[in-house]
């Protein structure tokens, strides 16, 4: 169920500008886990 793709990629701006594409519920839940350092 989480391996799923989303319909459309999100991209998500991050640091200087940098785009980064989140593809499933767990490249969005990773880069949470990443971006807020716990």
């Amino acid at each position: 169920m989480f391996a799923k793709p989303f319909e459309k990629p999100i991209r998500v701006w991050v640091g200087l500008g940098f785009p980064r594409q989140l593809n499933t519920v767990v490249d969005a839940y990773q880069f949470v886990i990443d971006w807020c350092g716990n």
